[in-house]
């Protein structure tokens, strides 16, 4: 939202298309399992520093939770998501691949459709003009 629309504008105050900058989101710590008491027991067995990181700045769920996550976040325009998965977990490897990464991929591409049927029609409409 707000740090959002506050690139757009520096941008626009330098001359530059905000679209042309590549929105990066850092996902520090990131663990899903199939049902949230995996979820419980996983976190359970972390130091609590790190359960803490987990739950202020990380992603720790469910696939659904990580896909609200992730589509909150191309849904606000961001395109290139970086996650750092905790300790090389495979579990959660496999379930993103499987689950999360193919919702991800096509809410992304609708995003992009209507993000370019949206400039078409304000180029139309600057031409009317």
């Amino acid at each position: 939202g707000r740090k959002l629309a506050v690139l757009a504008q520096h941008c626009r105050d330098v001359g530059r298309d905000p679209s042309s900058v590549l929105v990066t989101h850092l996902t520090v710590r990131f663990i899903i399992r199939p049902t949230a008491e995996e979820v419980t027991r996983a976190l359970d067995q972390l130091p609590d520093w790190v359960r803490d990181q987990f739950l202020t700045v990380g992603v720790a769920g469910t696939p659904e939770r990580a896909i609200e996550h992730f589509a909150g976040l191309i849904d606000r325009g961001l395109r290139y998501l970086i996650i750092r998965i905790w300790e090389d977990d495979m579990e959660s490897i496999r379930l993103f691949v499987s689950d999360v990464l193919p919702r991800l991929e096509a809410r992304a591409a609708a995003a992009v459709v209507h993000g370019a049927k949206a400039a078409a029609a304000a180029a139309r409409a600057a031409t009317v003009a």
